[in-house]
């Protein structure tokens, strides 16, 4: 690190989380610099700085790791449970125990696709908001799915006060839908299905922009390759997030 940084970079590039989860990290008050306790995400990181989250030191990772996961049901996208459930992460441990964290996160029983990276411009880029990335969920209801509700939720619908919309929806059966989402809001899928008293008996992200599931077997991952980051990055809209173009780590996944 040759130049001074904002600290939320600086804790998003040291793989500790992106940049938005940094910066309320950092007004926690669990930062440190130099014995010092910090709670402003814009101070600036100089290089020799001993920099500290909840008293263990962190610095910038020298490789860029990016992993695609097939989550299980069961498993939280937490690094920090009190409950002590199994994480995302206790799932890549042995073969990367580097500090990596979820780009979006899935609820407690949902399945499927999740990113992993201690690259946190990337993170930020594709989780921005404005990025418009989209990410596509397979939903199996208990019950047929009404094709106006999915209609009304393109329109926009509110639930409990938070607006929510739909990109697209296509059918595979009355009760299996396949539901594309630019931003998905927390549980926004399970919240909307409840309004209508429609019980969900699965839901597993299946895509997220070009990137699939494949071949990739419910607790395993593997590591994307560079032309799948590049078109992940190409995908995202807000080019003002847009990081830096670092090379993948060469170790196998699973």
């Amino acid at each position: 690190m040759s130049e001074e940084i904002r600290l939320q970079v600086y804790l998003s590039r040291s793989g500790v989380a992106s940049r938005r989860a940094s910066a309320e990290i950092i007004r926690n008050g669990r930062v440190r610099i130099n014995g010092q306790a910090v709670t402003e995400p814009g101070h600036r990181v100089s290089q020799g700085d001993l920099v500290t989250v909840d008293g263990i030191a962190v610095a910038p990772e020298q490789d860029a790791i990016y992993l695609a996961i097939n989550k299980p049901a069961k498993v939280i996208c937490s690094a920090d449970d009190p409950e002590g459930r199994t994480s995302v992460l206790d799932l890549v441990a042995d073969s990367y125990p580097q500090r990596l964290f979820t780009v979006g996160r899935l609820d407690y029983m949902t399945t499927g696709l999740l990113i992993l990276t201690n690259d946190g411009d990337f993170a930020n880029a594709l989780s921005h908001p404005r990025s418009g990335v989209i990410k596509k969920y397979r939903v199996e209801a208990k019950e047929p799915v009404p094709r106006d509700m999915l209609e009304q939720w393109k329109e926009g619908v509110r639930v409990r006060g938070v607006k929510y919309q739909l990109s697209d929806f296509v059918f595979e059966g009355r009760k299996t839908v396949v539901l594309s989402l630019s931003e998905g809001k927390n549980r926004e899928i399970r919240n909307v299905f409840a309004s209508r008293s429609i019980n969900i008996r699965s839901l597993e992200r299946v895509q997220y922009g070009g990137l699939s599931l494949g071949n990739i077997k419910p607790g395993r991952f593997r590591e994307l390759s560079r032309a799948e980051i590049d078109a992940l990055l190409q995908q995202a809209q807000n080019r003002s997030h847009r990081p830096r173009r670092r090379g993948p780590s060469k170790k196998d996944g699973k």
